[in-house]
């Protein structure tokens, strides 16, 4: 399971994407792997102290994760980007 124990979440950097940041460090340092399991939103929200809708965006991260941050998304307008 991917360890969010050394996770300090920052002012003025939305929460969300302090998340994902933290994903994409662990994946780029190798410590986060293919397969891996992410803890669930309430386990998540619990170890952080958010709102349990906060760890949502964990949901789409896999699928930001096959795209680059500037590609299109079908449904939505031409030039939109993703938020990370």
């Amino acid at each position: 399971m991917v360890d969010f124990g050394q996770l300090q979440l920052t002012d003025g950097v939305p929460i969300y994407l302090q998340i994902i940041g933290h994903l994409k460090a662990g994946i780029s340092a190798g410590v986060v792997k293919d397969g891996d399991e992410l803890p669930s939103r309430r386990t998540l929200s619990a170890l952080l102290g958010v709102n349990p809708n906060t760890p949502k965006a964990l949901s789409v991260f896999p699928m930001s994760r096959r795209r680059t941050s500037s590609s299109s998304c079908p449904g939505r307008r031409a030039g939109s980007m993703w938020p990370i």
